[in-house]
């Protein structure tokens, strides 16, 4: 909520941003929006192992699927 709030003071509108139930789920809907070469930064706490296992299978594919 802290992050949202401070986007939406700044001026960043709803179709900014985005909420994910969890953080696989986050992984997902980054790699479905990103375009080749830009960064995604992925800050995880909870589910780490999960979200390093997502991220090296698109690796692996070369991308998103």
């Amino acid at each position: 909520a802290l992050i949202e709030d401070e986007l939406r003071r700044v001026g960043a509108g709803p179709g900014s941003f985005s909420h994910a139930e969890d953080e696989p789920a986050a992984v997902e809907q980054a790699l479905r929006w990103a375009q080749p070469g830009d960064l995604v930064l992925l800050l995880t706490h909870e589910e780490r192992s999960a979200v390093l296992a997502r991220v090296a299978e698109a690796q692996a594919v070369g991308g998103r699927r």
